[in-house]
């Protein structure tokens, strides 16, 4: 069943997102470049560094799915913040895939951090982008690496909060 919110701009919000997601779950990462905002970061549940530029994040994106397949994706209890043109998505997810001749099963959560610009992208019809992404797995590697992506979610919020309060 579709999830609706009681704002039509959140429903706008949750629908860019849904597109965005499914185009590299449903094998069409390349898309991806009509969502990815050009000086995006993204901080990812299996990628060691954080991702920086929009280009290379449709390049990591396209890789991952590329490189697997993809069984199974599913977003679990959204909520949407808006501020501005700036919303904050947050909510879980679910997935299964297979990668190296394994099926992996994972969750987590995801912070998304989605902007309506005053044009539209070069090369896009949106006008709504996303401008950075932090992913928490419930798979980890290490407790050095919850420790980074914990704090990586604390740098994105206190980033939100300069972007807003200076009105970018």
């Amino acid at each position: 069943m579709p999830i609706k919110f009681d704002d039509p701009i959140k429903d706008e919000v949750w629908a860019v997102l849904r597109s965005l997601n499914d185009a590299w779950t449903k094998g069409n990462p390349d898309d991806l470049k009509n969502y990815f905002h050009r000086d995006m970061v993204a901080i990812t549940g299996t990628d060691r560094e954080r991702i920086e530029g929009g280009e290379a994040c449709v390049s990591s994106w396209g890789a991952f799915s590329k490189g697997t397949k993809i069984h199974h994706w599913k977003e679990t209890d959204p909520k949407i913040q808006l501020y501005g043109n700036t919303a904050v998505v947050t909510y879980y997810f679910d997935m299964s895939f297979d990668m190296g001749g394994q099926t992996i099963e994972m969750g987590g959560a995801r912070y998304v951090r989605i902007c309506k610009g005053k044009r539209k992208m070069v090369g896009s019809s949106r006008s709504i982008f996303c401008l950075s992404t932090v992913t928490q797995t419930r798979q980890m590697h290490s407790d050095a690496k919850k420790r980074r992506s914990f704090l990586a979610l604390l740098f994105a919020a206190d980033d939100l909060r300069r972007y807003v309060l200076s009105g970018e």
